[in-house]
């Protein structure tokens, strides 16, 4: 049984005082388990395995496993609830490893990352008898704001403020819609920034007509993870039995 947790940002450490520590202190003596192991990395990401003893029923056990870890949900950091924690059936024992490449020079590993987790990992996970399908890394699409310390100053803003004022600029709005059954009128409204230009133009806070505080990108979740053939750019995936 494996248990994945995803702390964008965070070290090693604190996922360990964080994270983990109230997790293995919950899910320990879970019924059946013989012993539980834990990793954690720089990337932001850390693993619980839990064994169980042989004849344990692995639906059963990913039951009683997801029951614990429901009850410190509310003692974890809201970033890792956010993200989600996945509790699944899997044995640790690699299946195989795939290297997906492209020779097109315009096919940098961001794009065959995200290339890869849409339209080859579904077709794994529908192949019987793999556990866990994992594309090494984390080279998602997400918006990176950098941040401008001086700018900041001069406004009085802290990194809480700039996080509020995004949020509060990308939401998405339902008003509903107008009218009987016939002659009716919809009405929709996107708030959510879908380009790095779009939320650089977008006013914040009252910072005034544009975002300087912060510039946006758009690189991947996590620069780990890099995989390659003969100097071509590609994404590491590996399936779990």
């Amino acid at each position: 049984m494996q248990v994945s947790i995803a702390y964008p940002g965070a070290s090693a450490l604190v996922l360990v005082e964080s994270v983990l520590i109230p997790l293995e202190q919950s899910i320990n003596g879970v019924p059946g388990m013989r012993y539980i192991v834990s990793d954690a990395t720089s990337a932001g990401e850390a693993t619980i395995r839990v064994y169980f003893e042989p004849g344990t029923d692995p639906d059963i056990a990913v039951v009683n496993v997801q029951n614990r870890v429901n009850i410190v949900l509310n003692r974890l950091p809201p970033l890792v609830v956010r993200e989600g924690i996945l509790v699944s059936q899997v044995v640790p024992s690699m299946l195989m490893q795939i290297n997906v490449y492209s020779t097109d020079p315009n096919a940098d590993q961001k794009f065959l990352y995200n290339f890869t987790n849409v339209n080859i990992m579904p077709r794994i996970k529908r192949i019987n008898g793999v556990g866990l399908p994992v594309n090494l890394g984390n080279r998602a699409y997400a918006m990176r704001l950098w941040l401008n310390p001086e700018r900041m100053r001069a406004y009085r803003i802290s990194t809480e403020d700039v996080m509020k004022a995004v949020a509060e600029q990308s939401v998405i709005g339902s008003p509903g819609r107008l009218g009987l059954a016939t002659g009716k009128t919809f009405q929709s409204r996107s708030g959510i920034c879908a380009a790095v230009e779009e939320l650089a133009e977008r006013g914040a806070g009252g910072w005034g007509d544009r975002l300087d505080p912060a510039s946006p990108d758009l690189p991947g979740v996590s620069p780990l993870g890099d995989g390659g053939l003969s100097a071509h750019p590609g994404s590491v995936a590996a399936a779990l039995l």
